[in-house]
C-alpha cells in the first residue's frame, strides 16, 4: 500500500525528506514529473500497526517543526 500527501505551503520537500531520516523514517519523493516536487509518498511492505502510523505521523510533525512550520503537535 502507498499513500501520498502534498507538502505544506512553504516547505522545501528536499529538506523535509532529508531531515525526517534523522527520526528513522524514510518517505519518498513524488514520481509524477509535473508534481514530484509538490508531494511525497509513504509506503510499507507488510501489515501496518497503529504504532507504525503514529511513528510516521509524529516524525512528520517533529520534522515540520524543525523546518519552522507552524503547527500544534498532536493536532496535525
Amino acid at each position: 500500500d502507498i499513500g501520498a500527501a502534498f507538502y505544506p505551503k512553504g516547505i522545501d520537500g528536499v529538506a523535509l525528506l532529508t531531515k525526517i531520516v534523522n527520526h528513522n523514517v524514510i518517505i519518498a519523493a513524488g514520481l509524477l514529473s509535473e508534481l514530484k516536487t509538490s508531494y511525497f509518498r509513504i509506503s510499507h511492505m507488510n501489515s501496518v500497526s497503529s504504532n507504525n502510523l503514529i511513528t510516521v505521523l509524529s516524525s512528520l510533525e517533529f520534522t515540520l517543526l524543525e523546518l519552522a512550520y507552524h503547527i500544534v503537535p498532536g493536532q496535525v
